[in-house]
């Protein structure tokens, strides 16, 4: 009986050694609760309407909707993309056709969401792995805020620096992408190649490796 015990540990042992699925990557922080800040009626219906125009326009490229949520005046902050409604247009235009259906609901939504007056924030959450130690990995975040005016989003920030002159490829889009990141497929922040891991949510979007892709009109 003595023999039979030491025989089945040590095939446990050989099977956890040999099976990668039992061998979990650790974070090395852990991932964000999902939680929203207390909201009056309205600003749960800008809140809603921000994500609504985020799953139909931005993950979907439904862009016959823009009218529909964005001002025509639409300020944009991304020093990447032109200001204005049509110029959202044209740059998502040359991101691909339109996903039909459209999903009934967003892929990968924000962490943290909240509204407060006019403004909507939006919390993103990445894991990747850890450049120090890649047998861990690490979660990080990015943001957008939006400002709604008359009923339509009229402004929108996030963390985009001004890429370098020449062919720029197209930035993050909070679109899902499923499997393993590469390292020709960077997104909001500067990192090692092969430092991403997992599906994440993009934002001006990702279409090719580093320098493709066509970039802001001038």
């Amino acid at each position: 009986m003595k023999f039979s015990k030491l025989k089945l540990l040590a095939g446990v042992i050989v099977l956890l050694a040999a099976s990668p699925v039992l061998l979990l990557a650790e974070s090395i922080n852990p991932p964000t609760t999902p939680q929203t800040a207390p909201m009056t009626a309205q600003e749960k219906k800008n809140l809603e309407t921000a994500l609504t125009w985020w799953r139909e326009v931005i993950q979907s490229r439904h862009l016959d909707l823009t009218p529909k949520y964005q001002a025509e005046n639409y300020i944009q902050h991304n020093p990447n993309i032109n200001t204005g409604r049509a110029e959202f247009v044209k740059f998502f235009g040359t991101l691909g056709p339109a996903v039909n259906p459209i999903p009934e609901k967003m892929a990968n939504p924000p962490v943290v969401s909240g509204a407060k007056g006019d403004f909507v924030w939006l919390i993103w959450e990445r894991e990747n792995k850890d450049p120090r130690n890649p047998d861990n990995t690490y979660h990080f975040n990015t943001f957008d805020v939006i400002r709604f005016e008359n009923g339509k989003i009229q402004e929108h920030w996030e963390a985009q620096p001004e890429r370098a002159a020449g062919p720029r490829r197209l930035q993050d889009v909070h679109e899902p992408r499923a499997g393993p990141c590469t390292g020709t497929d960077q997104g909001r922040v500067e990192e090692p190649a092969g430092a991403h891991t997992g599906q994440r949510p993009l934002f001006v979007h990702d279409v090719g490796p580093q320098g493709e892709g066509p970039r802001r009109s001038q």
